[in-house]
């Protein structure tokens, strides 16, 4: 997995450190599970990126694989029982942190390097979009908090 780092520098004038940390923290959740929903989904869809050979480095599959994937019906990439394609969208957990987010799933079997390579796989305009993505969620959530700690309670005697 070859990490991808996204910075965001602090502005004093704008956002406290705790604002700006929760803020981050909020921003890279939101970013995980849009990763999780949509970008993984990608992975299992028939299109350019995931043909062989395509973005995300899919290889073709042997003579043998292809046959008992027909037998199934079967014609999504990385798709032979569903059960990956499953997992990966509804068992997987994002982690945030002010410092970056984790994606981890699971599979019910062993992966390949090569498979774990390709669900890895990120494109250059998905990498952009995640960027501009976090970007807009950082600036909602401080906007979001700033709100929040202006509104103070008033003391009853």
């Amino acid at each position: 997995m070859i990490p991808i780092e996204f910075v965001i520098e602090r502005d004093e004038s704008i956002a406290s450190v705790r604002v700006h940390n929760t803020a981050l923290k909020n921003a890279f959740r939101e970013m995980g599970e849009r990763h999780r929903q949509v970008v993984m989904g990608d992975h299992f869809k028939q299109n350019a990126k995931t043909r062989p050979g395509g973005e995300y480095g899919y290889e073709e599959r042997s003579k043998r694989y292809k046959e008992r994937k027909a037998k199934k019906g079967r014609t999504q990439p990385l798709v032979l029982t569903g059960k990956l394609r499953r997992e990966t969208k509804a068992r997987s957990k994002v982690t945030a942190t002010k410092n970056g987010a984790k994606f981890v799933a699971r599979a019910h079997f062993p992966l390949t390097s090569q498979r774990r390579k390709e669900l890895e796989a990120m494109t250059r305009g998905e990498i952009k979009e995640a960027w501009e993505f976090l970007e807009q969620a950082y600036w909602k959530w401080v906007i979001r908090l700033k709100k929040r700690n202006t509104k103070r309670r008033k003391r009853i005697k």
